[in-house]
């Protein structure tokens, strides 16, 4: 398969991918930038039977997660901002994701169990808001970045209100679709993702010279299933 991204901006990409590296880095060379729970510590080292140098690279590795976990919830929108056409409007923005030649907008989340059930009502009213005020005649996507299983969709989103006990109207400009699926549709591309997986692969090898990391598409191929032929 050709790994030609002509809708990708690789020069923002890599530079998105290479701070977070930079920032993850920096945490082992300031772990006491916040102070350290001296009592905490002192138990969960008995309970795990670490030495204090063993409990000391556990908290590197704790620090880490923390912060990649944070990021990882800003990553998905910037990586789709670096298609082509392709904005970011999660800072102050009702949505997420706006491209105008397509006609569509969308609220990102990570995986899908990100969201509470009760909150994706507030969803979908928002997403019905910013078309009949904003964007008329635009459609507007909540997606699931990592689906449950291995299976593509696209249909409405008609999550249930709790309150009434009911669910929303089914509409065809609302919709809930999985991460491969949106990526296909916002760039023409059926394996955009897989590609875009590829690209950050190739990046963090080039500069933590990693050649193993490319054993972690095994775990993308496990989310999405195998790249569409």
């Amino acid at each position: 398969m050709s790994l030609d991204m002509p809708w990708f901006d690789k020069i923002k990409g890599e530079h998105l991918l290479i701070n977070i590296l930079a920032d993850l880095q920096t945490i082992e060379s300031n772990i006491h930038r916040n102070v350290i729970d001296p009592f905490a510590s002192v138990l969960e080292s008995a309970v795990n039977s670490y030495s204090y140098q063993s409990w000391i690279d556990a908290e590197i590795m704790r620090q880490k997660q923390k912060t990649l976990t944070n990021k990882i919830g800003d990553l998905q929108e910037e990586l789709i901002a670096c298609i082509n056409g392709v904005e970011n409007l999660s800072r102050g923005g009702v949505v997420d994701i706006l491209c105008k030649d397509k006609r569509i907008i969308a609220e990102v989340k990570n995986k899908f169990n990100t969201t509470k059930g009760n909150h994706k009502k507030q969803i979908y009213d928002d997403i019905s808001k910013v078309i009949s005020q904003q964007y008329h005649g635009f459609t507007g996507y909540y997606v699931e970045i990592i689906p449950k299983k291995p299976i593509r969709y696209n249909k409405q989103f008609t999550p249930s209100d709790n309150t009434t006990k009911t669910k929303r109207a089914g509409r065809d400009d609302i919709r809930i679709i999985d991460g491969y699926s949106f990526y296909s549709i916002l760039t023409g591309d059926k394996n955009a993702l897989f590609k875009i997986h590829q690209f950050i692969l190739d990046v963090i090898s080039k500069q933590m010279n990693i050649e193993s990391i490319y054993e972690f598409e095994e775990l993308f191929n496990r989310a999405y299933g195998k790249a569409l032929d």
